[in-house]
């Protein structure tokens, strides 16, 4: 579809290197929420390197794009 397309690549142009974004916390599987964290890297379309900050220490996460809010 054009217009998913059309969306798809509007959310790909903002997601960028260095740029500060919410990823989906599935730590607590019952109610997932969101963390605050940087994007490292681009896997993919749609798959990025998220750098978060848990209890002080830095971990990477996987994420798809619509895992990820700007």
């Amino acid at each position: 579809m054009a217009v998913e397309s059309e969306l798809g690549l509007i959310l790909h142009q903002l997601l960028s290197i260095g740029g500060w974004v919410l990823a989906r916390d599935y730590r607590h599987i019952r109610k997932p929420g969101w963390l605050g964290g940087v994007i490292l890297e681009r896997l993919s379309p749609v798959i990025y390197h998220v750098h978060v900050e848990l209890r002080g220490e830095l971990v990477v996460w996987k994420r798809h794009s619509d895992q990820i809010r700007h």
